[in-house]
């Protein structure tokens, strides 16, 4: 179970700022937008975004509190879905490296498990400032610029993502944000730096059919169906094509 205690976290995992969007492109894909720095390029630095369904309270005995989402089956706090957007960095000049993970039930054992994205150079991005980035509108550390390789950020279609993993109907509704650092890629690290959990209402994978009707059953005039988001295929009796006609149904 993660602790935390008050001490001077690792210059390359202390995280000082976060950055969060969410917005839907042209084709009604929802993407969710992330970022963060740190106080030394040094060495290699990971920082991750959990978008959690339910709820997590940094007690003040040093432990954490996880709250998951009743209406879903749940284990060690967390909710089934839940999603981890984990960000390698280095001071190489290398483009960041994006790992995806969701909590799953695995035999009898709940965890964060590697999502793969067979297409993910078409639906997750990610860089770091390879220049001095000078004049910030914020502070950052005390100072007003970030060196080379401080900053790192990313986007990641979301839509896409719940496709892969099998719940492109199911919403996620996302209750939390969580933004840490930790010792390495693995979903189990150890906790470095982290950032006080960020209540939020992010709602993705939302679908609805368009309603129309009624009609009567002898009725032969087609009717377009219609959904968001939109590019589904639809099914069922009278169905073809996505058009519906009463009498054939």
């Amino acid at each position: 179970a993660l602790r935390w205690f008050t001490n001077s976290a690792p210059d390359k995992n202390d995280i000082n700022n976060a950055l969060y969007h969410v917005a839907r492109d042209a084709d009604n894909n929802q993407w969710a937008f992330i970022s963060g720095d740190r106080l030394s390029t040094n060495g290699t630095s990971y920082i991750d975004f959990e978008f959690l369904q339910g709820t997590i309270a940094k007690n003040g005995n040093g432990t954490f509190t996880g709250t998951p989402l009743s209406t879903k089956p749940s284990g060690g706090g967390r909710t089934q879905g839940d999603i981890i957007i984990s960000m390698e960095y280095t001071n190489g000049g290398t483009k960041p490296n994006v790992y995806i993970y969701q909590w799953k039930l695995s035999g009898s054992t709940w965890s964060f498990q590697p999502v793969t994205l067979p297409n993910l150079t078409d639906n997750a991005f990610a860089e770091t400032n390879r220049t001095t980035e000078s004049n910030l509108p914020y502070l950052a550390f005390s100072n007003d610029s970030y060196q080379p390789f401080a900053f790192v950020e990313a986007a990641i279609n979301i839509t896409y993502l719940l496709g892969i993993s099998g719940q492109a109907c199911s919403n996620l509704n996302v209750k939390t944000l969580w933004i840490k650092t930790k010792a390495s890629a693995s979903s189990t690290a150890a906790l470095k730096d982290f950032m006080d959990p960020i209540p939020v209402d992010f709602q993705f994978g939302n679908t609805s059919i368009d309603p129309f009707g009624p009609y009567c059953a002898n009725n032969s005039t087609s009717v377009a169906l219609t959904a968001t988001p939109s590019g589904g295929t639809f099914s069922g009796p009278g169905v073809s094509n996505n058009q519906f006609t009463p009498s054939v149904a």
